[in-house]
């Protein structure tokens, strides 16, 4: 082996070892999905990270005259122009632009952002874990969630059912 196949070498293990912290931490499919524990009108609530193309602090939205209720304007998010949500408005909460603090991005070829108070970390919700959403529940809850050291089950969101509606309808309310 020469010099200069060492040196290769040693450089695409290095380049390698600075990839994977690059990476989000893996998580094996035996242990569940990777979600948001996201709090919205006070309440605890799910957010599976799939779907999902990044979550970010709140940007400066700029509003739109005339835009549905839930609709809270535009923002620059990557270089592009997405359109943002109140995550709460949409399940029926009344909340304040004040008070919405994070960004949680949808991943596609039109991205909207969806805008939320308080971000309680990152867990796995294990599909074992997850009932179906009682008659009654809110809006654009796909199901009930039991989690270790929760008092009562986490409301799951269903980001399919936003998307879609803000497809179907002009005004996703």
């Amino acid at each position: 082996m020469s010099d200069r196949d060492i040196a290769g070498s040693a450089r695409a293990l290095a380049e390698a070892f600075d990839h994977s912290f690059a990476l989000p931490a893996g998580v094996r499919a035996d242990d569940g999905r990777p979600a948001l524990a996201v709090r919205l009108g006070g309440d605890p609530y799910v957010l599976l990270l799939g779907g999902l193309s990044s979550v970010a602090r709140r940007k400066v939205v700029v509003p739109l005259p005339g835009g549905a209720h839930a609709q809270l304007g535009l923002a620059g998010i990557r270089g592009a122009l997405v359109g943002v949500f109140s995550l709460p408005a949409l399940l029926g909460y009344e909340v304040g632009l004040e008070r919405l603090a994070w960004l949680a991005v949808t991943a596609g070829k039109r991205p909207v952002a969806l805008a939320f108070e308080e971000l309680d970390g990152q867990i796995v919700v294990a599909d074992a874990d997850v009932a179906a959403a009682p008659p009654g529940a809110r809006r654009h809850v796909a199901g009930l969630a039991r989690l270790a050291g929760e008092p009562a089950p986490l409301g799951v969101l269903d980001l399919g059912s936003m998307l879609d509606r803000f497809a179907a309808s002009k005004d996703p309310e």
